[in-house]
C-alpha cells in the first residue's frame, strides 16, 4: 500500500490530488480482496456474485470524502 502511495504523494501534491490517490489506492486493493469472495459465491452459485466487487467503490468514497474533511496541524 505504500509503495502505491509514494509516487502520487511523493511531490507537493494538492489536497484534492492526495484525496483522490487515497480514494482510488483504498478502492483498488478492497476490488482485489472482495473479488476473492465474490468468486466464492460464484462457485456456490449465487445470483449475481459479482455486485459484492461494487462495496469497495463506496470503501474508496468514504476515504476520499474523509481524506477532504480531515486536516492535520500542518494543513491549518
Amino acid at each position: 500500500m505504500c509503495t502505491l502511495l509514494v509516487v502520487p504523494l511523493s511531490s507537493d501534491a494538492s489536497r484534492w490530488g492526495a484525496a483522490i490517490a487515497f480514494g482510488a489506492v483504498s478502492a483498488a486493493t478492497g476490488i482485489i480482496a472482495f473479488f476473492w469472495i465474490a468468486m466464492m459465491l460464484a462457485a456456490e452459485g449465487a445470483a449475481a456474485p459479482f455486485l459484492v466487487v461494487l462495496a469497495p467503490f463506496g470503501l474508496g468514497v468514504l476515504v476520499f470524502g474523509l481524506s477532504l474533511l480531515v486536516r492535520t496541524k500542518t494543513a491549518r
